[in-house]
Formats: C-alpha cells, sequence, structure tokens
C-alpha cells in the first residue's frame, strides 16, 4: 500500500478496523474493566458487541473524535426497543486542528482517501448502507491556534475566523462530500460536523505580550489555553456560527451538542478537563452518534 501524506498508515488502517479507533487511549482499554476511563461511566467494548445495523459512522479529526465513538453501558442498557446501534469508527488525524486543516493543500484530500481505505477494508467483512462521516475539529483552535493565528498575522481572531472557517471550510466539506458520493454512489452519504466541546475552566490561561513570551510557552506546552475563559467562550460561540454558516452553504449537518455555547466545559463531564468523557454529556454524545444519526 502506497501513502501520501495525510493518507491512514498500515497500522493505522488496522487498529481502525481491528479495534474500531488508532487511538492509543483505545488500545489500552483492554477489556474496558477498569482503569481511569471507567470512573464514572462503564464502556462497551466494541470487539465483543455485536449488535450493529447496517449504518457505518466513521469520525475524524482530533482526539475528541476518539471520545465521540465511545459506546457507554448505561446507553446500551436504555436499548429496550432500539436492538442494534450505528457501527461506528474513529480516525484520529492527531492533534489537528480546524485552521490546520484548511490551511493545508492535503488534509481534506488525505481524510477523503483515508475514508475509502477503512470502507473498502470494511467490504470484505460486512454490508453496510448508510454511511456517516463526522468531522471532529475546533477545540485545540479555541484553546491555541486561533490566538497564535492572531498574533503572527497581527489580525483580530474573529477576522482569523472568517478568513479560513467560512467559504474555505464549506468547500473543504462539500467536496468531502462529493468525492465520497461519487465513489459510492450506491450508499446514502451524510457529513455532520459535530460541535466542538466549550473552553475549560481548569486550564491555566495564558496571555503573551511578546513573541519571545510566545515562543517560551509553547516549548514548555504545544497546547496552552490562551487568552481569559470569558475570552475563550465569546471564540467559541463565533467559530461554531461560522461552522454552522459552512455547513449550511456545503449542504451538509451540524450537530449541536447539549452544551450551551456561552457555557465552560463542565468538570463533572470531564476525566481530564479537556475532553467530554463522562457524566450526562457523555451520555448524549453517545446517544446522537450510536443511535440517532
Amino acid at each position: 500500500m502506497s501513502f501520501i501524506k495525510n493518507v491512514i498508515t498500515e497500522e493505522a488502517l488496522s487498529l481502525v478496523h481491528h479495534h474500531y479507533s488508532n487511538h492509543p487511549r483505545r488500545t489500552t482499554l483492554g477489556d474496558q474493566t477498569g482503569g481511569e476511563d471507567n470512573r464514572v461511566l462503564e464502556l462497551v467494548n466494541l470487539k465483543k458487541w455485536n449488535n450493529f445495523n447496517d449504518t457505518i459512522n466513521i469520525i475524524f479529526g482530533d482526539s475528541h473524535a476518539e471520545f465521540l465513538g465511545r459506546l457507554f453501558r448505561e446507553v446500551t442498557d436504555e436499548m429496550a426497543v432500539i436492538e442494534s446501534v450505528n457501527r461506528t469508527y474513529c480516525f484520529w488525524t492527531g492533534a489537528t486542528t480546524l485552521i490546520g486543516s484548511l490551511q493545508s493543500k492535503n488534509y481534506f484530500n488525505g481524510v477523503s482517501r483515508s475514508i475509502i481505505l477503512i470502507l473498502e477494508s470494511l467490504k470484505e467483512e460486512i454490508v453496510f448502507k448508510k454511511l456517516n462521516v463526522i468531522v471532529s475539529l475546533g477545540e485545540i483552535d479555541v484553546r491555541t491556534k486561533l490566538f497564535i493565528e492572531s498574533f503572527h498575522q497581527k489580525k483580530a481572531i474573529i477576522e482569523i475566523i472568517k478568513i479560513y472557517c467560512d467559504q474555505e471550510l464549506a468547500n473543504k466539506l462539500e467536496s468531502l462530500k462529493l468525492s465520497l458520493s461519487s465513489i459510492y454512489s450506491k450508499l446514502e452519504i451524510n457529513i455532520f460536523f459535530k460541535s466542538p466541546p466549550p473552553p475549560s475552566a481548569s486550564l491555566p490561561h495564558r496571555n503573551p505580550q511578546s513573541y519571545k513570551e510566545l515562543k517560551n510557552i509553547l516549548e514548555k506546552d504545544a497546547y496552552p489555553a490562551f487568552l481569559s475563559l470569558g475570552e475563550r467562550k465569546e471564540t467559541h460561540a463565533y467559530l461554531i456560527n461560522s461552522i454552522k454558516d459552512a455547513c449550511l452553504l456545503a449542504g451538509v449537518h451540524f450537530l449541536q451538542g447539549c452544551y450551551c455555547n456561552y457555557h465552560s466545559l463542565d468538570p463533572e463531564m470531564s476525566l481530564d478537563g479537556v475532553h467530554i468523557s463522562s457524566g450526562e454529556w457523555a451520555l448524549q454524545n453517545c446517544r446522537q452518534i450510536f443511535l440517532d444519526l
């Protein structure tokens, strides 16, 4: 198998195929009977779950994609009538930012090719009639990337969002949908953009005033939280509205979370202060991904 930049590697493809995710946290879950990921909610081992329907979900993007692709026992216990769930795979592309993906000439083309490779590997074993592709990007932008771009380009954060996340994002999403539809014309294909989780209040925030200060911070922490929580809340809300507009232009779907745009991350819904991994928020995300799409 030959590769170009941003296309899934053979090792990652094997992990997605056999473990439903190539994120390193997934393979350490084992039988998912212990560890920090079960302090609040019990996870279902997808390798031992057989109640799948003919819908495939592929979630791609940052590490939040991994958590969106987890099935919780509490959700399956609720299924008195529903007999099956969407077969859900996570393709983690690293600490990818939304702005970075739009700046890249290859990212979305690579993702499209990767999804094709995943589907072709699955076709040998299972039959499916519907494909949902879910984009998980944006949280790192609010925390880190948008401030850096604003600092370097000497433009307001809102201006940076306007430059990259309006028409450019719409074009990328539309192109992704068209490329997959042209190859899998017999599949029902839907593209979704999942709402980025709200900013965390537990992370110490930085506000560097010089390039040297910014460089020193990034040398110690690759993804620090810049600006105050209030400023990040405003950025988060504006970014989400921009994403919604892009989805509308592209004819794809925006997946709203149960969390209000202006709220910060509820610490009871996260085990690490960044990812939604516990509580009702995690359960709501799970129901949405595995049952509602």
